[in-house]
């Protein structure tokens, strides 16, 4: 827990705040700048209505261009449930922005976990939390769930998180090494980028801590 002016906050309520605050700054801006009246016309969310529509994993570069490997297959797929249950209308639209701005809030209220995680202290995650939930400078990635930019982010704080808890208490246990696997296979789903990070991750969590 920290302490402000006095009153004790447990983790948890930080967290909590600090992912309210995210999301109540960003989501009336969405809804001011109509941007979650249509889905924008990407190569992912391409991809993502050629799967909700045909079940494949074609079209990223507009309808008939054929099979792809353009994008990673996780992201896609998630977009692809969206467009499946809710169309590729407002109403798809509407869904994706939300989910959008609920993952970015997360990524927020997680980085006081991450920093108690690495032994950074409570305050410094808060503090950077705030700040980040305070100013979305990448407004439109952060808020359109366009790309898989956010989602990306989020599970390398969850990765970090699980890794640096680990470390920190030594344990090296089966179950810890599985849900390292776990993320780190999820993470390379989502986006290739993140391939060189992962086997940074897993190289990392065999040293012991001294």
């Amino acid at each position: 827990s920290i302490s402000i002016f006095g009153r004790h906050f447990s983790l948890l309520h930080i967290c909590l705040f600090i992912f309210l605050l995210a999301f109540l700054v960003r989501f009336p801006l969405v809804l001011l700048t109509h941007r979650a009246d249509k889905i924008d016309h990407t190569e992912m969310t391409n991809v993502a209505k050629s799967l909700a529509s045909t079940g494949s994993f074609s079209d990223a570069y507009g309808e008939g261009s054929g099979p792809t490997a353009h994008v990673s297959p996780l992201y896609p797929l998630f977009l692809a449930a969206i467009y499946k249950m809710f169309g590729t209308g407002a109403a798809g639209s509407m869904v994706q922005v939300i989910l959008a701005n609920l993952m970015t809030a997360l990524l927020y209220g997680l980085l006081p976990l991450v920093a108690r995680a690495w032994g950074m202290g409570t305050m410094s995650g808060a503090l950077a939390g705030v700040a980040g939930a305070l100013i979305p400078i990448h407004f439109w990635t952060e808020t359109s769930g366009t790309w898989e930019s956010v989602a990306t982010a989020l599970l390398l704080m969850v990765l970090t998180a699980t890794l640096g808890a680990a470390w920190r208490r030594n344990d090296f246990s089966t179950r810890t090494a599985v849900l390292s696997g776990v993320l780190c296979g999820m993470g390379v789903l989502v986006t290739t980028t993140l391939l060189l990070l992962t086997n940074f991750h897993l190289a990392l969590l065999p040293i012991r801590r001294t």
